[in-house]
């Protein structure tokens, strides 16, 4: 086995993307470690890093190492990062600011991650003015499913924590 794991290894280094994508995804089918994935979220190519997102979930790792691409200027990327941050249950404070990103699938799946991670309604109140109609929709069903919150409580996963009156 210690054969094999140094084939993969190496893998992880091919100059061609698509090798290094096939290796990430051949780590977690093997349950292999993380922590060879977490160098490959500063790949050159931004499908390997989205690669190296989703099996960094799939393997249970480290919600921290995810958060430094949720400024990823590619969108893809940082989508996935938000969608990562939602799973592993990180720190929504983390999604806010992705709220008011320029790009409409950015906005839309931070929405998401506010609503996965239980965040506070009052973040998505503006977005019901958004200019676009596909993340006012997101931010209706946001609000819906999160409920009012008519005693000025904050939620964070359920409970309150914060009483802001």
């Amino acid at each position: 086995m210690e054969a094999v794991a140094l084939v993969i290894k190496e893998m992880l280094k091919d100059k061609n993307c698509v090798v290094r994508s096939s290796t990430i995804r051949v780590i977690v089918s093997l349950r292999g470690e993380v922590e060879w994935i977490y160098p490959l979220l500063e790949d050159e190519d931004w499908g390997v890093r989205v690669s190296a997102i989703r099996a960094i979930v799939s393997l249970g790792g480290d919600v921290e190492k995810i958060y430094p691409l949720l400024s990823e200027r590619n969108d893809n990327v940082c989508i996935a990062a938000i969608m990562a941050v939602a799973a592993l249950g990180g720190e929504v404070e983390w999604i806010y600011p992705l709220l008011t990103a320029l790009h409409v699938e950015v906005r839309r799946a931070a929405i998401e991650a506010v609503i996965a991670l239980e965040g506070d309604l009052r973040e998505i109140y503006p977005l019901l003015d958004d200019k676009n109609c596909f993340v006012r929709e997101e931010a209706v069903k946001a609000i819906a499913e999160l409920g009012e919150q008519d005693n000025g409580c904050k939620r964070r996963r359920g409970k309150e924590v914060v009483n802001y009156d």
